[in-house]
C-alpha cells in the first residue's frame, strides 16, 4: 500500500498596483502654497505574499528645472504621503512623510498615519494621500507632471 505525496512550489511575486495613472490638481496653483489633494489613491497588494511598499516622487517633464526635495525652494517642490482611512488635514503630515527621489520604506511611523504600508497581507490595499508644498518661486510657467512610483519587498 503506497501513497504519493505531491508538492507544488508557488514562486513568491510581489506586486503592487496604484489605482489611477493620473491625479490632477484643478486649475493653476500659486508658488509658495500649501495643497492637500483631497482625491486618494489606493494601493493594492497584487503579489501572492505579505509585503511592504516603498515610494517615491519625481518630475517627469521633459527638462523640468523643478526638483522634489525636503523643503519648497526656487523650482524645489515637498511632496508628502501618507496612509489613512479618510482624508487627512494638512498638519497631520510630519517631516517623515516627505517623499524623495529614492524610494522611502513605508513604515508605522513613515507614510503612517490610521494605516501603515508594512506587512500588508496579498490583496489588502491602503488609502494615500498627498501634500504638494509648491515651490517659493519657478523658472517655468509650463505645467509640471510628478510621477508616483511604488514597489514592494517582504516585510
Amino acid at each position: 500500500n503506497y501513497s504519493v505525496v505531491v508538492s507544488t512550489l508557488l514562486p513568491i511575486q510581489y506586486g503592487v498596483y496604484l489605482s489611477t495613472h493620473d491625479l490632477a490638481i484643478p486649475g493653476v496653483v500659486d508658488m509658495n502654497y500649501e495643497l492637500v489633494i483631497t482625491t486618494s489613491v489606493i494601493v493594492t497588494n497584487i503579489g501572492n505574499v505579505t509585503e511592504t511598499f516603498w515610494l517615491r516622487a519625481t518630475t517627469t517633464t521633459a527638462d523640468s528645472p523643478w526638483h522634489i526635495g525636503a523643503t519648497q525652494q526656487v523650482d524645489r517642490y515637498a511632496l508628502s504621503a501618507v496612509m489613512n482611512a479618510t482624508l487627512p488635514a494638512a498638519g497631520e503630515f510630519g517631516a517623515e512623510d516627505k517623499l524623495d527621489d529614492p524610494y522611502v520604506k513605508a513604515t508605522g511611523t513613515v507614510f503612517g498615519l490610521g494605516q501603515d504600508g508594512t506587512s500588508v497581507p496579498a490583496g489588502a490595499s491602503r488609502l494615500l494621500w498627498f501634500k504638494l508644498i509648491t515651490p517659493t518661486a519657478t523658472t517655468t510657467v509650463e505645467p509640471q507632471n510628478i510621477r508616483i512610483t511604488g514597489t514592494a519587498t517582504a516585510p
